[in-house]
């Protein structure tokens, strides 16, 4: 995984490079005001970054206006009828809102912070390790695990 943004003080910043010209230049994202930095390098890069984030927020203490916060917390996502519905059943049956359902769904998937399921079965034939021996007949029942 590459990583193509620069991060400091709770905002990120593009990196962009000109094949040109091999300079290379990136804005503040998630903001409506365009603040852009450039530079020949990825250490120089960095550092104009830290210095337009530092000098957007100097410049909105200077003009008495709040500086625009990268994220709100809250966005609007479309997702069809179907899964919407579903995403409702779900929700009703596990006694979270559908807020609450898709914000643990989103932290699964972005930080890992789920519940595994592990499934275990074994074969019908006999199964053999250095420690032990099973034989069909005796096979215990597949076990539901779950881990938290």
């Amino acid at each position: 995984m590459t990583n193509k943004t620069l991060e400091y003080n709770g905002f990120q910043g593009s990196v962009e490079l000109d094949t040109q010209t091999f300079e290379m230049h990136g804005k503040i994202l998630h903001i409506n005001d365009l603040v852009t930095y450039e530079a020949d390098n990825p250490k120089e890069l960095y550092a104009q970054f830290i210095e337009a984030v530092d000098d957007y927020l100097d410049t909105c203490r200077e003009l008495g206006v709040e500086p625009e916060k990268p994220y709100s917390g809250s966005f609007n996502v479309r997702i069809g009828i179907q899964l919407h519905k579903e995403l409702a059943k779900f929700s009703a049956r596990h006694d979270v809102s559908i807020n609450e359902a898709v914000k643990d769904a989103i932290n699964c998937h972005i930080n890992g912070k789920h519940n595994e399921v592990h499934h275990h079965h074994y074969p019908e034939s006999e199964y053999s390790s250095d420690v032990i021996t099973v034989k069909p007949a005796s096979l215990p029942k597949p076990r539901l695990v779950v881990v938290k």
